[in-house]
């Protein structure tokens, strides 16, 4: 199973594990900054790199464009998020917090990085994705 930062996935690899095509894949990367690394000619992704596209796309809604829901997924999503990692978004801001905070008062969008990971993972370990 690939690292947490270790850039050893490759582009197809990456798409298939989000359900993603690659043409989207590429749409992310170059309108939004979406992380990646190179290896020769090849672009390659690391788990991290995953978390945060797939966090980017959970985000998105009508009140949240993807260049901010990009930004925020690459804020919150530094370390391997723990199972019980939230990230609030509302009016005021965005952060990472627990599921055993207090929520806030006002309306909020949140997505939960852990399951995110979770959810590449077993694509990734089934088999049903060649690294």
């Amino acid at each position: 199973m690939p690292d947490w930062t270790t850039r050893d996935i490759s582009r197809e690899a990456a798409a298939a594990a989000l359900y993603i095509n690659i043409n989207t894949l590429d749409s992310w990367l170059i309108k939004y900054k979406a992380p990646s690394g190179k290896a020769g000619k090849n672009r390659v992704f690391s788990l991290r790199d995953l978390v945060v596209l797939q966090t980017a796309r959970q985000l998105l809604s009508s009140d949240i464009l993807a260049v901010d829901a990009m930004r925020i997924a690459k804020e919150c999503v530094v370390d391997e998020p723990e199972k019980s990692a939230v990230i609030y978004v509302t009016a005021k801001g965005a952060w990472l917090g627990k599921w055993e905070d207090d929520w806030p008062d006002e309306t909020t969008t949140m997505v939960y990085p852990w399951h995110t990971l979770r959810s590449i993972r077993k694509r990734l370990e089934a088999g049903n994705v060649a690294i």
